[in-house]
C-alpha cells in the first residue's frame, strides 16, 4: 500500500493550480471600471508607475556621464556595423562585376575592401567588448546604490509596516527584486537608443542606395513592430504578480525556518513541504505563462526576418531584370535586412524584458516612497542632555483607526524614578513602553520630555538616551565583545568586562574557549537562554542610557541568577528613569511608581505599600501570586 499523503491545511493551503487560476481570472477580469473608463486601481497604479520610474531616473542620472560614454561607444559600434553591407555591395558592383578592371587591379581593390571590412569588424568588436564591460560596471554601481537606499530605508520603516512585509519579504526585495533590475539601464536606455540609431543609419543608407527596396522593407517592418508592442504591453501585470508571489514565498520560508521547532513539535514537516512545493510550482507556471506570452512575438519575428530576405531577393531580382538594381545592391540589401529588422526586433524584445524590470521597479520604489518610521519635522531640536521629567498628557493610541489600545493615559515620571507597569496580558504594558521608545506615535494627547513634545525632538538624538532589554533577546552573529559594544562601539574592553560583571555574565564568558572573542552564532544560538539574557542586560549597561526600558528582563533566568541580576539592575537603575514590565513581585515591589493597567486604562497608581493598602486590583494580583508560589 502506498503511504497516505499528508492532509492539506484547509484554511491557508492552496494548490499551484488554484493560484494559477486565480491569476488568470484577475488578468482577464480586472476590477469594475470607474466613470472615466479606467479602474481606480489602474489609475492609482499608473500614477505610481510614473512616479516610480521618475525616481529610478533620478538615481540613474547620478551616473549620467558614464551612460553618455557607453552610448558613445555603442554609437561607434553601430556605425561600423551598419556600413559593412554597403561596403560589401560596393565591392561586388565596383570590383567583382566591373569588366573594365584587369584581374590584378580587381585583386588589389578587392584586398583593400577586405582589409577595410576586417578592420571595421575588429574595431567594432573591440569597442563593443569595452562597452559591455563598462555597462556591467554601471549596472553594478546602480544596483549597489539602490540596494543601499532600500536597505537604509527599510531599517527606518515603521515597525507595523515591517511586520506586514516580514523578514523573508525584506530579503526578497533586497535580492530578487533588485536583481531583476540588473540590466535595466541597458534595456531602458542604451539598447533602444542604439537600436533606433542603427535603424536610422541603415534606413538612410538603404533609401539613398535604392528607394524601391527600402519601401519594401518598411512595408514589412512597420505593421509587425506596431502589433508586437500592442501584444507585449500587458506582460507587466504578469511579472508584477510573479514578484508578489515570490516575495510571499520568501516570507514563508523565513517564517518556517524561524519557527522550525514548532513545525517539528506538531509534525508539520510534510504539510510545509507541500505548501512550499505548491508555491514553487505556481511560480514556475507564472514564469512559463510570461515566456509563452512573449514567445509568440519571438516566433513571428523569427519568421519575418527570413521572409524579408525572400522578399528582397524576389523583388530585387525583378528589378535586376529591368536594370533598376544591381547584384551588389541586392546582396547588400539582404545584409541590411538584418540591420533594419534586427534592431527593431531588439526594441520589441527589450520592451518585453522592460515590463519585467519595471514590475520590480514598482515594488522597490513603492517602498522607497513610503515614509520613514517617524520623520522629524523641520523645527525639530536635539534631545536634552539631561532627562528631568517624562510626562504622559492624555495619551491615546491605537494600532488601527478602528480600535484604541491606550485610553486617556496620564502619568508624570520624575528623573531617576522606576515605573513598574503591571496588568493582565493585553493590558497595554508593552504599548506604553513602545511609546516611550518612540516605536509608535500617540494618536491623541502628548508625550513630553522636559516639557518638549517628543515629536519635536529629533528621533536619532532621542534614541541615544534609551536602553532596552526585552524578553525576546536578540544577539547578532559575532563575538560576545561585539554584541556587548553594539550600542556604543567605542566602548573599551575594560568597560565591556565591567558591564558583564554587573550583569553576572563575566563568569560564564571567562569559561568559554575564546572568552569575550567567542563567536556566539546567529541570534546567539550557541548560548543558553539565561546566558543570552544576561548578555542583553550587559549590552544595555555598556550603552549607559538615561531612560531604561526593561521588558521581562529576568524572565529567562533561574532564581539564583535572578537575585544576582536584580542587584545589578538596581545599580543600573540608579540615576536613570526606568520603565519595567514584570510579573514577579520581587521586581515590582521596589518600584517608585507602580501603574496598574487594564485594557489600556490606568486603574491604579502608587507605591507597593500604598496600593496594598487600597486592597484593589494590585492587592488581588499580589495575593494571587503569593498563593501560586505558596507564600
Amino acid at each position: 500500500m502506498p503511504p497516505t499523503p499528508p492532509q492539506r491545511p484547509a484554511a491557508t493551503w492552496r494548490s499551484s493550480r488554484q493560484i494559477y487560476r486565480q491569476f488568470r481570472h484577475d488578468l482577464k477580469h480586472p476590477p469594475p471600471a470607474a466613470a472615466d473608463g479606467a479602474t481606480p486601481a489602474d489609475t492609482a497604479a499608473s500614477t505610481h508607475r510614473k512616479d516610480n520610474f521618475r525616481a529610478y531616473l533620478r538615481v540613474v542620472f547620478l551616473f549620467r556621464w558614464r551612460i553618455a560614454f557607453i552610448l558613445m561607444l555603442a554609437v561607434a559600434v553601430a556605425v561600423l556595423e551598419v556600413y559593412q553591407p554597403r561596403l560589401i555591395g560596393e565591392a561586388i558592383d565596383t570590383v567583382l562585376q566591373n569588366p573594365a578592371l584587369s584581374e590584378a587591379e580587381k585583386n588589389r581593390q578587392l584586398l583593400g575592401y577586405v582589409l577595410a571590412l576586417l578592420g571595421m569588424v575588429v574595431v567594432a568588436r573591440a569597442l563593443d567588448a569595452w562597452r559591455d564591460y563598462r555597462t556591467h560596471g554601471l549596472n553594478a554601481r546602480v544596483l549597489s546604490r539602490l540596494r543601499r537606499l532600500l536597505y537604509g530605508h527599510l531599517l527606518r520603516f515603521p515597525l507595523a509596516r515591517l511586520h506586514q512585509i516580514k523578514t523573508g519579504g525584506v530579503v526578497s526585495r533586497l535580492t530578487g527584486d533588485l536583481e531583476a533590475l540588473t540590466g535595466l539601464i541597458q534595456i531602458a536606455f542604451i539598447s533602444p537608443v542604439v537600436a533606433l540609431l542603427r535603424v536610422g543609419i541603415a534606413f538612410a543608407i538603404v533609401l539613398q542606395w535604392n528607394p524601391r527596396l527600402a519601401l519594401i522593407l518598411v512595408c514589412l517592418l512597420g505593421p509587425m513592430a506596431f502589433g508586437s508592442f500592442l501584444w507585449i504591453g500587458p506582460i507587466r501585470k504578469v511579472w508584477h504578480f510573479y514578484f508578489k508571489r515570490k516575495g510571499e514565498l520568501d516570507s514563508r520560508i523565513s517564517e518556517t525556518f524561524g519557527g522550525v521547532r514548532v513545525v517539528r513539535d506538531f509534525q508539520r514537516e510534510e504539510a510545509e513541504e507541500l505548501r512550499y512545493a505548491a508555491s514553487q510550482h505556481a511560480l514556475a507556471r507564472l514564469n512559463l505563462f510570461g515566456v509563452r506570452y512573449t514567445s509568440v512575438v519571438h516566433i513571428l519575428w523569427s519568421v519575418l526576418i527570413p521572409l524579408a530576405n525572400v522578399a528582397v531577393l524576389y523583388f530585387g531580382g525583378r528589378m535586376l531584370f529591368d536594370g533598376t538594381a544591381s547584384i551588389g545592391q541586392i546582396t547588400g540589401m539582404m545584409g541590411f535586412t538584418g540591420m533594419l529588422m534586427g534592431p527593431v526586433y531588439m526594441i520589441v524584445q527589450t520592451f518585453g524584458d522592460l515590463q519585467k524590470s519595471l514590475a520590480a521597479v514598482d515594488r522597490v520604489f513603492d517602498h522607497l516612497r513610503e515614509p520613514d518610521e517617524l520623520e522629524d519635522p523641520p523645527d525639530a531640536v536635539d534631545a536634552p542632555a539631561e532627562v528631568r521629567e517624562l510626562v504622559f498628557d492624555h495619551v491615546d493610541f491605537g494600532y488601527s483607526p478602528e480600535s484604541r489600545t491606550i485610553h486617556d493615559f496620564n502619568l508624570t515620571v520624575p528623573a531617576g524614578a522606576t515605573v513598574a507597569l503591571v496588568g493582565a496580558s493585553g493590558a497595554g504594558k508593552t504599548t506604553i513602553a513602545d511609546l516611550v521608545a518612540r516605536f509608535y506615535r500617540p494618536t491623541g494627547g502628548r508625550l513630553l520630555l522636559n516639557g518638549i513634545p517628543l515629536e519635536k525632538i529629533r528621533l536619532h538624538s532621542y534614541r541615544r538616551l534609551l536602553g532596552i532589554v526585552s524578553q525576546d533577546t536578540f544577539l547578532f552573529d559575532g563575538t560576545i565583545a561585539e554584541n556587548l559594544a553594539y550600542g556604543r562601539p567605542e566602548a573599551g574592553r575594560d568597560e565591556i568586562v565591567a558591564a558583564a560583571r554587573q550583569a553576572n555574565a563575566h563568569e560564564f564568558i571567562s569559561e568559554l574557549p575564546l572568552g569575550y572573542d567567542t563567536p556566539i552564532g546567529e541570534r546567539g544560538t550557541r548560548l543558553s537562554g539565561g546566558q543570552r539574557q544576561r548578555l542583553s542586560i550587559a549590552r544595555a549597561i555598556v550603552a549607559d542610557p538615561q531612560i531604561l526600558i526593561l521588558d521581562e528582563a529576568t524572565s529567562a533566568l533561574d532564581t539564583h541568577s535572578e537575585r544576582l541580576i536584580q542587584t545589578a539592575i538596581e545599580h543600573l537603575e540608579a540615576g536613570r528613569t526606568t520603565f519595567t514590565i514584570a510579573h514577579r513581585l520581587s521586581t515590582i515591589a521596589r518600584a517608585d511608581i507602580i501603574v496598574v493597567l487594564d485594557k489600556g486604562r490606568l486603574m491604579e497608581q502608587g507605591t507597593h505599600h500604598e496600593l496594598m493598602a487600597l486592597r484593589g486590583r494590585y492587592w488581588h494580583m499580589v495575593e494571587q501570586q503569593r498563593e501560586a508560589f505558596g507564600e
